[in-house]
């Protein structure tokens, strides 16, 4: 198999994903991990490969991290999303997402 993996990923117990799709769908799961680029969490819906996805990722102590992304793979179980690019249009992510992300992860991986 070739892997097409960028990034690593990295996981962060006790967080959860409050997701919404665009056809009004929302849930809370489990998030199973975290990339630069994107995540995969636990779904309680059917999404679609393609799906454009608002997720509000809530870590342990109360921090949150809004950002937008879309589906690239799916099962009955899991989602993996890319996130959408980060920039000053609505169509993106924030710098602000962009750098609570980039924070995330670096001090995770100080941790780890």
């Amino acid at each position: 198999m070739i892997e097409r993996r960028h990034s690593d990923r990295f996981e962060i117990p006790g967080a959860r994903v409050n997701y919404s799709l665009q056809n009004g769908k929302k849930a809370q799961m489990p998030l199973k991990n975290i990339t630069h680029g994107g995540i995969c969490f636990n779904v309680e819906h059917l999404l679609e490969k393609g799906d454009l996805v608002e997720i509000d990722i809530k870590l342990p102590g109360n921090a949150e991290i809004s950002i937008k992304g879309n589906v690239v793979w799916t099962s009955k179980l899991d989602a993996a999303v890319q996130f959408l690019p980060f920039g000053t249009d609505t169509r993106y992510n924030s710098f602000t997402s962009y750098q609570k992300l980039k924070e995330l992860l670096t001090e995770h991986v100080k941790v780890a």
